[in-house]
């Protein structure tokens, strides 16, 4: 993998206070951590005793390569009998957009 050199490269792009093995370590370590807590949090995977499981939206996320804040905003936001202009609102604000000019 190119990230471990990418982050000695350019330690500052990464706010790396070094590029020793520790700091990176500690930086990977913070990294995954605070990924899986977001993961966590919007229901696509599920942490017990460090066993790391994913969830039925985690596997959606997957499979249509959406991001995972895409699926949490579906989740929380769809509802059965939601009209049309609700529908279309609710896609419009999923992340994939967010790099679309208007």
């Amino acid at each position: 993998s190119n990230s471990p050199r990418r982050l000695k490269q350019n330690p500052n792009y990464y706010n790396l206070q070094g590029v020793t093995h520790n700091h990176l370590s500690d930086y990977l370590s913070e990294l995954v951590e605070v990924t899986v807590n977001a993961l966590e949090s919007s229901k696509c995977v599920s942490v017990e005793d460090d066993d790391l499981t994913p969830l039925n939206l985690g596997m959606i996320a997957s499979y249509y390569y959406t991001q995972y804040t895409t699926i949490e905003l579906f989740a929380g936001a769809l509802a059965p009998r939601i009209k049309l202009k609700g529908l279309i609102e609710i896609l419009a604000n999923a992340s994939e957009f967010d790099n679309l000019p208007v």
